[in-house]
């Protein structure tokens, strides 16, 4: 489910891609479907509700205080409370145009590079007392002022994405909701050919810029050399081979996975065959209280996914796809109707919408994307909310008859997802399907146990969260920068936090803070005039306040090239494990 990738707007992967001179091709739609049981029902499906979540102007017609009216205990209360929440958050949610999440490095050159807000927190001194409450738990405010259940619950699911209902997600998180999904020209994208083209959009951007990506390299171990207080010298692929790191090494993997590269050759390790002989080099304590605490951080579940393609025009009981009224809901064939190609499907609200048993969405992008399929089908990704336990699944062997049927077990709450509200002869019309597995997780997308990410709740900061650990504001992400010299992380473990827009964002944090201030505005400049919704991207007349104390300190001095020290003792893991080595672009 995508945002804002239709045109320049403050989404920052549609940023991104406009600072890269890419163009994303996306067909739009205007509303979610959700399939819920009344607030006051438990889990009776005869009684669970079709309802659309429209974005736009909230009081157009079918716009959503329309839903609120039909839907809501109390229509008129709902809204009421609606308005009163984004009074209370309307501060911080301007905020969101004052600096940009590409604004932002992890150095003393962040005081230049946000410059530009200036004037909107020298209009706004209010907004520092809210500042805390930004990385805070929302449910906190939501608590305070919202009572309505409908709108408790719509809150909970908007903020599911992130790992957390409204107890646990960042106030952050809904801000973006706030603001900028009841502007008249918001819209949802599908991007035409696939999600996939988003990923060449990034690739064709980067690579005008010396980027060079390699497929099928998978990266085995972070290299250290303890002769350079354990700097990240380069990585050892699977096949041997080792890529030397000109500046820095960057690990978008889970915090997870990141400890277990490091934790390959470097910390004590005790050998079956002599198992009083430990291995050599050591980490110094700092950094094996980091990888210890960063592999130990808690997680959430896996996801299950099914993908299916069905055939449309196939018989099923005399009735093909389009006799199906719940099919005329999600195509929007009937009067006033809209295509909504992606849903979301409760079964209680007794149980925790993190339960994958629980949540499930269905995404079907045929409806606006045709070329996804050939002509008469459709194809359909459905999948749980980030709660599916591995602790079940660890024990069984992938490809055996236990793991097979299991899988069909777990993923039948997926099925039902489709036969319950728009398709309900699916099994019958699928020409092909696949389940997804946290097995399949962890093998796939390498991620430990399949997690969907670090599930750190919002409300108290997390462990090595920098230097706001020390400040009112509970930050609940480990820092990006590392004990580790020239290791820096990125990736959806990090701030802002899971979903492709924001770990797109960290990695533009890290990018930022890998270069100089001057390079990192003059990024800013150029991309603020590619459209006027990005002006507020430069830092403006009042960067100069700081730029000239700070710019000579960025990068820090572990991100400047210290190629000789990195060659010599790459060169000499090389000769003792023979690994050959290749240099990074």
């Amino acid at each position: 489910i995508f945002e804002g990738l239709d045109k320049p707007s403050l989404n920052p992967l549609r940023m991104l891609i406009d600072a890269l001179d890419e163009t994303l091709p996306v067909e739009t739609y205007d509303g979610l479907g959700f399939w819920t049981p009344l607030p006051t029902t438990t889990d009776d499906k005869d009684k669970r509700t079709f309802w659309r979540f429209q974005v736009g102007n909230a009081e157009a017609q079918g716009g959503f205080y329309k839903t609120l009216r039909e839907h809501a205990t109390d229509g008129e209360l709902a809204i009421k409370q609606w308005e009163e929440l984004r009074a209370r958050l309307k501060t911080l949610g301007g905020s969101t145009m004052a600096v940009s999440l590409l604004n932002l490095r992890q150095d003393a050159g962040f005081l230049a590079s946000t410059a530009g807000s200036l004037p909107f927190v020298a209009t706004h001194p209010d907004v520092f007392a809210d500042l805390p409450l930004t990385f805070d738990s929302l449910h906190k405010t939501v608590d305070q002022i919202v009572t309505e259940p409908f709108l408790r619950n719509f809150i909970d699911l908007m903020c599911i994405f992130c790992g957390f209902p409204a107890k646990g997600a960042m106030t952050a998180h809904l801000l973006y909701v706030l603001e900028r999904f009841f502007e008249p020209e918001c819209a949802y994208s599908v991007p035409l050919g696939g999600t996939e083209n988003i990923a060449k959009a990034l690739q064709r951007g980067g690579e005008k810029y010396g980027m060079k990506l390699q497929l099928n390299a998978h990266v085995d171990e972070i290299l250290t050399d303890p002769n350079q207080q354990h700097r990240a010298v380069g990585v050892r692929l699977r096949n041997g081979k080792i890529i030397k790191a000109k500046k820095a090494v960057v690990s978008n993997a889970t915090p997870f996975d990141t400890a277990k590269l490091l934790g390959k050759k470097n910390r004590p390790v005790q050998n079956d065959v002599s198992p009083h002989i430990e291995k050599e080099e050591h980490y110094p304590k700092n950094v094996q209280s980091w990888v210890d605490t960063l592999g130990s951080l808690p997680r959430h579940g896996a996801i299950l996914h099914l993908f299916v393609a069905i055939d449309a025009n196939k018989k099923v009981n005399g009735k093909t796809l389009n006799d199906h009224p719940g099919w005329a809901q999600v195509c929007g064939s009937e009067p006033d109707g809209k295509p909504t190609p992606a849903h979301l499907v409760v079964q209680s609200w007794n149980r925790s919408l993190q339960d994958s048993q629980n949540l499930c969405s269905f995404f079907i992008p045929s409806i606006l994307d045709p070329s996804v399929c050939p002509q008469g089908k459709h194809t359909i990704h459905v999948y749980s909310s980030g709660g599916e336990p591995y602790e079940t699944w660890q024990n069984l062997e992938p490809g055996s008859a236990e793991y097979e049927a299991y899988k069909e077990e777990r993923a039948n709450v997926l099925w039902r997802a489709l036969e319950d509200t728009c398709i309900p002869d699916v099994r019958q019309r699928a020409e092909f399907y696949i389940i997804g597995s946290p097995k399949a997780h962890e093998a796939f997308l390498r991620r430990d146990r399949g997690t969907y990410g670090m599930a750190w709740a919002a409300g108290t900061s997390a462990p090595y969260a920098g230097l706001l650990q020390f400040t009112p504001i509970p930050f609940p992400f480990p820092n990006l920068k590392t004990p580790v010299p020239a290791l820096v992380r990125c990736g959806d473990s990090c701030f802002p936090g899971i979903g492709t827009p924001s770990a797109a964002a960290s990695g533009a944090i890290a990018a930022n803070t890998l270069h100089s201030l001057d390079q990192h505005i003059d990024m800013l400049e150029n991309t603020s005039k590619k459209n006027p919704i990005y002006n507020f991207l430069s830092p403006g007349l009042f960067q100069w306040l700081y730029r000239p104390l700070v710019s000579s300190f960025t990068p820090t001095p572990e991100f400047r090239p210290s190629i000789a020290g990195d060659e010599a003792a790459l060169a000499k893991q090389s000769l003792e494990e023979g690994a050959s080595t290749t240099s990074t672009s």
